[in-house]
Protein backbone atom coordinates (compact mmCIF):
# COMPACT_ATOMS: atom_id res chain seq x y z
CA UNK A 1 0.00 0.00 0.00
CA UNK A 2 1.43 3.55 -0.68
CA UNK A 3 0.41 6.66 0.85
CA UNK A 4 0.61 9.73 -0.96
CA UNK A 5 -0.20 13.12 0.84
CA UNK A 6 -1.57 16.14 -1.22
CA UNK A 7 -2.31 18.67 1.25
CA UNK A 8 -1.03 19.78 4.85
CA UNK A 9 -2.85 22.98 6.56
CA UNK A 10 -1.39 23.95 9.87
CA UNK A 11 -4.29 24.99 11.96
CA UNK A 12 -2.94 26.77 14.89
CA UNK A 13 -5.93 27.74 16.28
CA UNK A 14 -7.19 23.83 16.18
CA UNK A 15 -3.77 22.84 17.40
CA UNK A 16 -3.91 20.15 14.51
CA UNK A 17 -2.62 19.56 10.99
CA UNK A 18 -5.11 18.47 8.85
CA UNK A 19 -3.47 16.29 6.50
CA UNK A 20 -5.28 15.22 2.73
CA UNK A 21 -4.35 12.68 1.02
CA UNK A 22 -4.67 9.87 -1.53
CA UNK A 23 -3.69 5.99 -0.83
CA UNK A 24 -3.54 2.89 -3.10
CA UNK A 25 -3.96 -0.67 -2.08
CA UNK A 26 -4.70 -4.13 -3.04
CA UNK A 27 -7.57 -5.59 -1.79
CA UNK A 28 -10.07 -3.87 0.40
CA UNK A 29 -10.11 -0.54 1.25
CA UNK A 30 -7.45 -0.31 4.62
CA UNK A 31 -9.00 0.35 7.89
CA UNK A 32 -8.32 3.91 9.97
CA UNK A 33 -5.80 1.66 12.01
CA UNK A 34 -4.16 0.69 8.81
CA UNK A 35 -3.90 4.36 7.65
CA UNK A 36 -2.95 5.55 11.00
CA UNK A 37 0.27 3.21 11.29
CA UNK A 38 1.52 4.42 7.65
CA UNK A 39 0.56 8.09 8.56
CA UNK A 40 3.00 7.59 11.92
CA UNK A 41 5.73 6.39 9.91
CA UNK A 42 5.13 8.93 7.24
CA UNK A 43 4.60 12.45 9.43
CA UNK A 44 6.62 11.23 12.73
CA UNK A 45 3.53 11.78 14.85
CA UNK A 46 1.91 10.00 17.57
CA UNK A 47 -0.89 7.15 16.65
CA UNK A 48 -2.52 8.28 19.53
CA UNK A 49 -2.97 11.72 18.58
CA UNK A 50 -3.91 10.94 14.86
CA UNK A 51 -7.46 10.41 14.06
CA UNK A 52 -8.60 9.86 10.59
CA UNK A 53 -12.19 11.74 9.66
CA UNK A 54 -13.05 10.18 6.07
CA UNK A 55 -11.65 7.41 3.97
CA UNK A 56 -13.60 8.34 0.34
CA UNK A 57 -12.57 4.93 -1.99
CA UNK A 58 -13.76 5.20 -5.86
CA UNK A 59 -15.94 2.36 -7.34
CA UNK A 60 -14.00 0.01 -9.72
CA UNK A 61 -10.56 1.51 -8.64
CA UNK A 62 -8.25 0.53 -5.96
CA UNK A 63 -7.49 3.72 -4.62
CA UNK A 64 -8.58 6.08 -1.57
CA UNK A 65 -8.67 9.71 -0.75
CA UNK A 66 -8.81 10.21 3.00
CA UNK A 67 -8.33 12.91 5.68
CA UNK A 68 -6.92 12.48 9.03
CA UNK A 69 -5.79 15.08 11.52
CA UNK A 70 -3.05 14.95 14.01
CA UNK A 71 -3.17 17.05 17.02
CA UNK A 72 -0.72 18.49 18.62
CA UNK A 73 -1.56 16.94 22.35
CA UNK A 74 -4.03 14.96 23.77
CA UNK A 75 -6.39 17.28 25.56
CA UNK A 76 -6.70 19.69 22.48
CA UNK A 77 -7.98 16.22 20.88
CA UNK A 78 -10.11 15.52 23.68
CA UNK A 79 -11.66 18.97 23.61
CA UNK A 80 -11.97 18.91 19.69
CA UNK A 81 -13.21 15.48 19.01
CA UNK A 82 -16.78 14.25 19.46
CA UNK A 83 -17.22 10.73 21.50
CA UNK A 84 -19.13 8.81 19.37
CA UNK A 85 -21.34 5.38 20.91
CA UNK A 86 -18.53 2.80 19.73
CA UNK A 87 -15.75 4.96 21.03
CA UNK A 88 -17.66 5.68 24.63
CA UNK A 89 -18.13 1.95 24.52
CA UNK A 90 -14.88 1.15 23.95
CA UNK A 91 -13.94 3.08 26.58
CA UNK A 92 -16.24 1.76 28.74
CA UNK A 93 -14.95 -1.57 28.15
CA UNK A 94 -11.54 -0.45 29.02
CA UNK A 95 -12.26 1.12 32.53
CA UNK A 96 -13.89 -2.00 33.55
CA UNK A 97 -10.66 -4.27 32.19
CA UNK A 98 -8.37 -2.04 34.29
CA UNK A 99 -11.02 -2.24 37.35
CA UNK A 100 -10.90 -5.61 37.43
CA UNK A 101 -6.97 -5.60 36.75
CA UNK A 102 -6.37 -3.60 39.78
CA UNK A 103 -7.60 -5.78 42.47
CA UNK A 104 -5.99 -8.73 41.18
CA UNK A 105 -2.68 -6.45 41.30
CA UNK A 106 -3.68 -5.41 44.44
CA UNK A 107 -3.76 -9.14 45.83
CA UNK A 108 -0.47 -10.16 44.23
CA UNK A 109 1.45 -7.16 46.18
CA UNK A 110 -0.46 -8.05 49.65
CA UNK A 111 0.75 -11.89 48.66
CA UNK A 112 4.31 -10.68 48.05
CA UNK A 113 4.15 -8.78 51.53
CA UNK A 114 2.40 -11.41 53.39
CA UNK A 115 5.94 -13.52 52.27
CA UNK A 116 8.65 -11.37 52.86
CA UNK A 117 7.33 -10.89 56.40
CA UNK A 118 7.17 -14.68 56.78
CA UNK A 119 10.63 -15.11 55.59
CA UNK A 120 11.58 -12.23 58.32
CA UNK A 121 10.18 -13.80 61.36
CA UNK A 122 11.06 -16.89 60.40
CA UNK A 123 14.88 -15.64 59.76
CA UNK A 124 14.93 -13.83 63.54
CA UNK A 125 12.41 -16.58 65.47
CA UNK A 126 13.87 -19.86 65.83
CA UNK A 127 11.82 -22.66 64.57
CA UNK A 128 9.81 -25.29 66.92
CA UNK A 129 10.55 -28.92 65.42
CA UNK A 130 7.28 -30.42 64.17
CA UNK A 131 5.80 -33.50 66.47
CA UNK A 132 3.43 -35.51 64.03
CA UNK A 133 0.93 -37.33 65.68
CA UNK A 134 -0.25 -40.79 64.52
CA UNK A 135 -3.88 -41.72 64.74
CA UNK A 136 -5.02 -44.47 67.29
CA UNK A 137 -5.03 -47.70 66.19
CA UNK A 138 -8.67 -49.14 65.95
CA UNK A 139 -9.49 -52.24 67.47
CA UNK A 140 -9.88 -55.15 64.75
CA UNK A 141 -13.12 -55.48 63.01
CA UNK A 142 -12.90 -59.28 63.16
CA UNK A 143 -13.49 -59.98 67.00
CA UNK A 144 -16.73 -57.60 66.27
CA UNK A 145 -18.14 -59.51 63.72
CA UNK A 146 -17.10 -63.14 65.47
CA UNK A 147 -18.86 -61.66 68.87
CA UNK A 148 -22.18 -60.71 66.75
CA UNK A 149 -22.34 -63.98 65.29
CA UNK A 150 -22.03 -65.87 68.28
CA UNK A 151 -25.01 -63.66 70.31
CA UNK A 152 -27.36 -64.79 66.85
CA UNK A 153 -27.10 -68.53 68.00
Amino acid sequence: MKIEIKERKENKLLGRLEVEGRAVFDGATPSNDVIKDMLTAELKADKNLIVVKHIYSRFSYQEADFLVYVYDNKEVMEKMEMMTKHLKKKGEEEKKKAAEEKPKEEEKKEEEKVEETREEQSSSVPQKPEVSVEPAEEAPKEEKKEESKEEGK
